[in-house]
């Protein structure tokens, strides 16, 4: 079942709650509509496997699916150059944070700022505190989690999935659209 509570008791996000992705559809629809999306990526993507499959090679199909350059963060770069994975820029994620709350920045310089930021990947009191940050000081940009459990300081965050429920998401937003 999914709950939209933040899945670390503990942490009070204030009245404000990032928007729960209801399925994987929606999701994929709010990065389409991005004009330059960006994704963020954990130091548990190249740790983290699902049913098999390398949590890694799902950021790598979403930057191709949606034409979006990867900022790699803590040991993540290493592992997108043994797929040789190109498009990817290595910062820290407090790096990455301070960045995106600047309305003008783009990791490659030439194209427009990014409107929306994807994160997934990262351990989740990490990545709480940087959607903190950003829901407070880059309203600029849309956030969106596509972690495995509900980040409440996003603006949109999928909810508290099983490792199952969690793939099958992945696997329907990274999927091509036909037509």
């Amino acid at each position: 079942m999914a709950l939209a509570e933040s899945w670390q008791k503990a942490e009070v996000p204030g009245p404000l709650k990032a928007m729960l992705i209801p399925n994987p559809e929606v999701a994929a629809s709010l990065i389409s509509r991005s004009r330059n999306p960006v994704i963020v990526s954990g130091s548990e993507t190249p740790k983290l496997e699902i049913n098999g499959k390398r949590l890694i090679k799902y950021v790598e199909m979403l930057s191709e699916r949606f034409s979006a350059p990867i900022v790699a963060t803590s040991n993540t770069v290493r592992a997108f150059d043994e797929d040789r994975w190109r498009n990817v820029y290595s910062l820290s994620l407090a790096e990455a944070t301070a960045k995106l709350s600047n309305p003008d920045w783009s990791v490659e310089g030439k194209n427009p700022p990014h409107d929306t930021a994807l994160f997934i990947g990262f351990k989740y009191y990490t990545l709480w505190l940087a959607l903190s940050n950003l829901k407070h000081y880059a309203e600029h940009l849309k956030t969106v989690s596509l972690e495995k459990y509900y980040q409440p300081h996003a603006a949109w965050s999928l909810p508290n999935l099983t490792d199952e429920r969690w793939m099958e998401n992945l696997e329907k937003i990274t999927q091509k659209k036909e037509g």
